[in-house]
């Protein structure tokens, strides 16, 4: 019965005396915001793919891998012995399951249609209710906004230059991030314009082709990691990538291999990042 309270009920449950300690964590975008809230995870899922993300790495080895996100090792999990397991909407389907292990706390991270960086935040609180962090997670939170604020006002040279935001599917098409999504967020956050208006499904549209990239020759195209060797090796040699006045230009600004999926830290971190290449292009 506890592990289904409701949300805002946990903390006066009487659950625990003290916030959970043994944490299991099935979301990636939970991940990263526990990891910034100052704690370190019992055991969370695919920890070897997150460790390739930019933030997987200050991610400690002592966290025990559960397998696959959608399919974690609930023997393994069993053993480990959580106090609390911490998922997201999308993994609903397994509370029956898990709930047979230890308490279960579900947060929502990604709505369609809903702006990513809003419910980005307020998860990040829900998850310092849960945790008994509320100071910590709303420092996170306003972390967030000083740290696009201080951005956007250097951004200013840009002069209302449109940005595509992408990830690139192969050497042809791309993912277009778009409103919804964090990376569009980030885009808004930092006070541009994003040149992708067409729809999106889940916060990206895809595949969609290159040339697709040609309705705004004026925008400036940042590409978001991972892109795998092959990919860099296919467009490096494609007349179409090398034809799109972006690229020409010089108007090209390549990410590390972040979460697409991911909460505030990814925000902050692709921000960071964003920022600095563009700084560079208004630079000459």
């Amino acid at each position: 019965m506890a592990a289904s309270l409701p949300l805002g009920l946990w903390s006066s449950a009487g659950l625990a005396a003290d916030r959970p300690k043994r944490i299991a964590v099935v979301d990636w975008a939970l991940l990263e915001t526990v990891l910034a809230l100052g704690l370190t995870p019992l055991a969370a899922t695919e920890l070897r793919q997150y460790r390739r993300l930019s933030l997987g790495k200050t991610l400690p080895q002592s966290t025990v891998d559960l397998g696959l996100r959608g399919a974690p090792n609930y023997e393994l999990l069993l053993t480990s012995n959580p106090d609390l397991i911490l998922i997201s909407q999308f993994y609903e389907g397994m509370r029956g399951l898990l709930e047979k292990i230890a308490p279960v706390a579900s947060v929502t991270t990604y709505e369609p249609g809903s702006p990513a960086l809003t419910l980005a935040k307020k998860a990040t609180q829900s998850l310092g209710e849960i945790l008994f962090l509320e100071t910590e997670a709303e420092k996170l939170v306003a972390a967030t906004d000083k740290t696009l604020q201080a951005y956007r006002e250097q951004l200013n040279s840009l002069g209302g230059r449109p940005v595509y935001a992408i990830n690139l599917g192969d050497s042809r098409h791309f993912r277009a991030f778009g409103s919804d999504s964090l990376i569009g967020g980030v885009v808004a956050g930092l006070g541009l314009q994003n040149a992708w208006d067409g729809q999106t499904s889940y916060s990206a549209s895809a595949p969609v082709p290159l040339t697709a990239l040609a309705k705004h020759p004026e925008a400036a195209l940042v590409i978001v990691g991972p892109v795998a060797s092959d990919i860099v090796e296919g467009i490096q040699r494609s007349r179409l990538w090398s034809a799109l006045p972006m690229v020409r230009e010089n108007r090209t600004v390549w990410l590390g291999a972040h979460n697409h999926f991911g909460a505030l830290p990814t925000a902050i971190a692709i921000a960071s990042e964003m920022a600095q290449g563009l700084k560079r292009l208004a630079h000459g």
